[in-house]
């Protein structure tokens, strides 16, 4: 049973944001950002005011989870239907992983997007990783989707692509903010 809700959220740099953002865009984009959140709102059911709590990592930093509210129109959201148990076992992985002093990589961030680039040496390195591989294994975990894709070698816009094409979520939606979730539209 799908009554539970994750939310995958990708950034779009705007013209005045750091440059390291705007060259990952351009590289490869839209996107140059992606989050995981855990709404605690069950599937069909709306707070006007929702925060919720997103696991994330940014350049320097450690892996964290934080209240987010994606009000802003540079985030694209992905709303994906999943069960309590894909919903736990993501959020307990998340909490883990925050509580490890898991680091952002530069190596491991810049791997993801030269193919040249080997990743056998940050494979076995639990502390190296970014926002897109983050996510993506976090999504692998709750099996969203296929473990058999290379979470090292997944960009942002990749993991927006590998989304859409995926066969384990049998609908997502798509949106600009969660506390406007009467204005998703359903994509199959």
């Amino acid at each position: 049973m799908k009554d539970r809700l994750i939310i995958v959220a990708f950034y779009s740099p705007l013209k005045d944001d750091p440059w390291l953002n705007r060259l990952v865009a351009t590289v490869d984009g839209p996107s140059c950002h992606v989050e995981l959140a855990f709404p605690e709102c069950l599937f069909g059911t709306r707070n006007e005011n929702a925060s919720m709590d997103a696991v994330c990592v940014y350049f320097g930093e450690t892996v964290e989870i934080v209240k987010k509210r994606y009000s802003k129109d540079s985030y694209k959201l992905f709303y994906v239907p999943v069960s309590l148990q894909q919903w736990t076992l993501m959020r307990d992985k998340a909490t883990l992983l925050s509580k490890s002093n898991v680091t952002f990589s530069r190596y491991a961030m810049l791997a993801t997007f030269v193919p040249l680039l080997p990743t056998f040496s940050v494979n076995t390195d639990h502390n190296a990783t970014c926002c897109s591989i983050l996510t993506t294994q976090l999504l692998q975990h709750g099996g969203v989707i296929e473990k058999s894709i290379n979470a090292r070698r997944t960009t942002p816009s990749l993991l927006a692509k590998l989304l859409k094409q995926s066969t384990h979520i049998p609908s997502f939606c798509f949106g600009i903010s969660p506390i406007r979730l009467e204005k998703i539209r359903f994509v199959t």
